[in-house]
């Protein structure tokens, strides 16, 4: 019975090498079988991270081992007689995000993460979560926590980054004038209160 061939398996990384005999050289696909292999992982790495409105990735993390979402709205009521509710109002609250990242590897890189998640952890830019299914778009910084263990390897960083979803809705308008008295009155969604005077039963 004569022997079959040996397949062409490339030389990548998590595939186990595989003894092969002198009398049947490669067929020289490895090289390609091995770039097609490193653009695949290239391609699933740029679908998880939290990346600037440029598209730049911001941490780089060598794994993102969780991604949570928590949308929540309330329901808004007013009671009734005898024991019953109205309901007259449904309003979407700002959405969360958490997610957590792992970096180990020598000292240096794991200071220069360290050092990149507190630059982000106190400023006011919006970020987007990126997934392989959907992107979580305008979220800042609300929480993080580094943990480490003996279980895990003490050289090992466990980063949770937790966001929060930053809505912009009211935005200032202002008119052209020589003066702030001649500027037109723009109604920019914020109004306060004023007290009132009364006198003779008349309000003004």
């Amino acid at each position: 019975m004569p022997s079959s061939p040996f397949p062409n398996v490339p030389f990548a990384a998590g595939v186990p090498p595989v003894p092969r005999d002198a009398a049947r050289p490669p067929s020289g696909n490895e090289a390609r079988l091995t770039k097609d292999s490193a653009a695949v992982d290239r391609l699933a790495a740029s679908q998880w991270g939290i990346f600037t409105d440029g598209g730049a990735n911001v941490l780089r993390p060598d794994n993102i081992v969780a991604v949570g979402y928590s949308s929540e709205f309330r329901i808004s009521d007013y009671p009734l007689q005898a024991g019953k509710f109205e309901t007259y109002d449904k309003v979407a609250t700002p959405s969360q995000n958490r997610v957590i990242a792992t970096k180990g590897g020598p000292l240096s890189d794991r200071q220069a993460f360290l050092a990149r998640v507190e630059s982000i952890r106190g400023d006011r830019k919006l970020y987007t979560i990126l997934t392989p299914e959907r992107g979580y778009f305008n979220v800042n910084i609300e929480r993080v926590t580094l943990d480490r263990d003996a279980t895990k390897g003490a050289t090992l960083l466990t980063v949770e980054i937790v966001f929060r979803e930053i809505r912009q809705t009211a935005t200032a308008a202002f008119s052209n004038s020589q003066t702030p008295s001649g500027a037109d009155e723009v109604n920019d969604g914020s109004v306060q209160p004023e007290a009132t005077e009364q006198t003779g039963g008349d309000v003004r």
